[in-house]
């Protein structure tokens, strides 16, 4: 299992929110490149990019993440208002190694598969974000009236999902993870999952589960987790 820490960007900087809310916003570095660096040097195999501003219709931060994507030898996936076959094949052209779609694969049940066959599954992710019950979209500002394990097991195209436990996000605060073994059950790709991991036995919980990757944000930031630390506690779970 990869632990996958986030860097997202808003305003140009690297920041993490509170359940998704702009208003309760952690800036850790004014330039996000620098963040990404930092993982990379401490072994990240994958880091998570997200232009927060362009999620929410706010803003535009691909110029931070060109040079992220220019500068670091690490693998990104890239998420964040792609809504276009030509939004995430200018991504993958720059350097994304997968982009994650989440408001346009929602609402357009054809989406994933015209990107799948356009630059193959392996390099395309769905974002399901749990919120409330439902999934979010449009930068987690509204509920799309769907059943995330219904949308789950009818998903198609997509090499990877990502799981996003909204509710739980920049919490510190590992969620009770029946949802996880749920979503997993019936999607039919690996997963991955995000939304307030913070501890070293909610990582190994999903290590067992069969989980292909963590995606860690506020707890790498500030020292609840090491990063090594972590990679070291699932190494042995089989």
């Amino acid at each position: 299992m990869y632990i996958i820490p986030a860097v997202d960007i808003m305003g140009g900087k690297c920041v993490r929110l509170l359940r998704g809310a702009p208003d309760a916003r952690i800036e850790y570095y004014e330039d996000p490149v620098e963040a990404a660096k930092l993982w990379e040097a401490m072994g990240a195999e994958w880091i998570h990019v997200v232009d927060l501003d362009r999620a929410m219709g706010t803003g535009d931060n691909r110029d931070v993440v060109y040079a992220i994507l220019r500068e670091v030898d690490s693998k990104v996936q890239v998420g964040g208002g792609i809504r276009s076959l030509e939004e995430a094949g200018e991504m993958l052209d720059r350097g994304a190694s997968r982009v994650v779609v989440g408001t346009r694969a929602i609402r357009d049940p054809d989406f994933l598969p015209s990107l799948a066959r356009a630059f193959g599954s392996e390099r395309i992710a769905v974002a399901i974000d749990v919120k409330g019950g439902g999934i979010a979209i449009e930068g987690w500002r509204k509920v799309a009236g769907l059943d995330p394990l219904a949308f789950a097991s009818s998903l198609r195209g997509a090499g990877f999902l990502v799981l996003t436990l909204a509710d739980h996000d920049g919490t510190l605060r590992t969620p009770a993870l029946g949802i996880v073994e749920e979503v997993k059950r019936v999607a039919p790709m690996p997963l991955i999952v995000g939304g307030g991991v913070s501890d070293l036995e909610g990582l190994r919980a999903l290590a067992r589960m069969g989980v292909w990757g963590v995606i860690i944000g506020r707890a790498l930031y500030e020292g609840v987790l090491d990063f090594k630390a972590a990679v070291e506690a699932i190494a042995d779970v089989g």
